[in-house]
């Protein structure tokens, strides 16, 4: 049972963690060229993170599965 709680608690951790770079740091998230891009000379910040929405909803998924099998 210690596993399963080790493996719960990571699974939260990492929900908790996701959600709040979502919330608090997203706009912080600038991409710095390597080279200088002539089409794109800039540096630039995105709002969103392609696909992490997506991985939270799995990460939640994971994490009630197996709150739901553990018995917590």
């Amino acid at each position: 049972m210690e596993a399963v709680e080790r493996v719960l608690e990571s699974l939260n951790q990492l929900c908790i963690s996701i959600s709040d770079f979502k919330q608090h740091r997203v706009e912080q998230a600038t991409y710095h060229s390597p080279v200088i891009d002539h089409f794109h000379p800039d540096d630039y910040s995105q709002r969103a993170v392609t696909g992490l929405t997506k991985f939270l909803g799995h990460a939640e998924t994971e994490r009630d599965h197996v709150l739901g099998v553990s018995g917590f």
